[in-house]
């Protein structure tokens, strides 16, 4: 979604706050701002999450990383931050894979 989109979402959320419609406003606010949780596994299994609101949710699973060939690891932009900042490494062996996504 770019700045502009944003922009207009916000501006609507506000409008719909003026007018006392609070389940509106909050579903335009939540597209723009969702809250963001990125669990990272290592030596253990994730069986499930519970997400009962508007909550970005990534898991990021070290083990399965192992059995993964270098051009394709698909992982979203804040996986990819994450490991950029964290796992210089890692982020250097998956480099094919991050230029794949660049790419697309």
């Amino acid at each position: 979604m770019n700045r502009a989109e944003q922009a207009r979402l916000l501006r609507s959320a506000a409008s719909a706050l003026e007018h006392g419609r609070l389940k509106t406003a909050s579903k335009k606010i939540a597209q723009v701002v969702k809250p963001y949780l990125l669990v990272t596994i290592r030596g253990g299994v994730a069986d499930s999450a519970i997400n009962e609101g508007d909550v970005e949710i990534d898991l990021l699973d070290y083990d399965n990383l192992e059995s993964t060939p270098a051009d394709d690891l698909l992982l979203s932009d804040r996986e990819w931050e994450f490991i950029r900042e964290h796992d210089a490494d890692l982020f250097e062996f998956f480099a094919p894979s991050y230029a794949k996504r660049e790419e697309a």
